[in-house]
């Protein structure tokens, strides 16, 4: 997504990819015996500054999560909290890789896993498109110049290990 000029603070140059768009990619989330890993796409309202790392800074954004178990979820980066979640499936082969894109369109985010469309519980509510409301960035009005990216973690945090991704795409949005 970015290209680093040496060190952690150094400069990134990235390109613009519009704010309607698709990022895809097939990930490999095995479950370890001191927890689960999860991973996927993340969208900030803006770059994060040095040291400010996924979560921090005054304005952060919100994290599509699929864990090894199967479930997907959209979590706000700041103030952190989970925006909504999917049900586990009955089963799910944290072996083998699995297809997971978001689609972002302005405040909603759909999603598709394994080629299907995720159905979500926001708020008590199903929902196949989840709305994110920028609430860290309303003092911010007009001014994101957003960035995108990958991440990992586990749950407990320190059960990292063996993730893998592959084939990623990221595309403008097209209805």
């Amino acid at each position: 997504f970015v290209r680093n000029g040496g060190d952690c603070s150094g400069p990134m140059r990235g390109t613009d990819a519009g704010q309607d768009l698709a990022v895809e990619a097939d990930y490999r989330l095995p479950l370890s015996h001191d927890g689960i890993t999860l991973g996927g796409p993340y969208f900030r309202s803006r770059r994060a500054a040095p040291s400010d790392g996924l979560i921090g800074g005054t304005s952060a954004g919100y994290w599509v999560q699929l864990t090894a178990r199967g479930r997907v979820k959209v979590v706000c980066l700041n103030p952190q909290r989970v925006l909504a979640f999917s049900a586990e499936p009955a089963t799910f082969d944290a072996t083998r890789f699995h297809h997971l894109k978001a689609s972002i369109r302005g405040e909603l985010v759909e999603v598709e896993l394994d080629g299907k469309a995720v159905e979500f519980d926001q708020s008590g509510q199903p929902m196949m498109a989840v709305r994110v409301k920028p609430l860290w960035d309303l003092d911010h009005s007009g001014f994101n110049r957003g960035a995108a990216g990958l991440s990992f973690a586990s749950d407990p945090p320190g059960a990292l290990g063996g993730e893998e991704v592959k084939n990623v795409a990221v595309t403008r949005w097209l209805p």
